[in-house]
Parts: structure tokens; C-alpha cells; sequence
């Protein structure tokens, strides 16, 4: 009897999460697509920080999953960061991106 009950709220709190992640998704969709400003490349970024809150995004990780020049790798995050989609970090010596503001307020 306790292992089904388990199982039952364990079930219901996948479902409440799923559902939340799906919510999420379709604002940060909805929130970018009233932006045209925002190229494929950067729309991807926006969707996959809403995805996973505590990602950290690189330059040189778009810069080669892109196959784009590292200064056009390197414009795509500064534009989030100044329409705070995107927050910078220093870490060490280069720079890393995580969900900003904007994306922070989806619930």
C-alpha cells in the first residue's frame, strides 16, 4: 500500500513538472517571437537556458556548434545579455552565459 502511494505522488509530481517545463517553454517562445530582432541562433539559446535554468553557454561552444566566426558567436550572447535574455559571468579567464532576467520570470 505505501509503495503505490508513492508511486501515485511520485507520478503526480512528474506531471505537475512536465507541465510547468511545457508552461515555460511556451512563454520563452511566445516572449521571443514578439522580438524580431532575435536571429535562429539566438532563439535556440533563448529555448535551451529556458529549458535548463543552470546551463552555462560558452562562445566557443556556439561558436562551433554553429560553425559561425567567434565574433559572431561572441555578438549573438552580448545582444541577450543587453535584452536580458542572458546574464555574463567571468569564470577564470572567459566569459559564460546563463538564463537572465527575462528568462528568470517565467514561471
Amino acid at each position: 500500500m505505501y509503495k503505490a502511494r508513492l508511486i501515485n505522488t511520485a507520478r503526480h509530481d512528474l506531471r505537475e513538472y512536465v507541465s510547468r517545463k511545457q508552461n515555460q517553454i511556451a512563454q520563452a517562445r511566445r516572449l521571443f517571437s514578439s522580438d524580431r530582432r532575435l536571429n535562429h541562433r539566438q532563439q535556440e539559446i533563448v529555448l535551451n537556458a529556458t529549458r535548463n535554468q543552470d546551463r552555462h553557454f560558452t562562445i566557443t561552444e556556439h561558436q562551433h556548434k554553429h560553425g559561425i566566426a567567434y565574433g559572431t558567436a561572441r555578438s549573438d550572447f552580448l545582444q541577450l545579455v543587453k535584452r536580458k535574455y542572458l546574464e555574463k559571468l567571468l569564470v577564470g579567464k572567459r566569459f559564460e552565459f546563463v538564463a537572465g532576467e527575462r528568462l528568470s520570470e517565467l514561471e
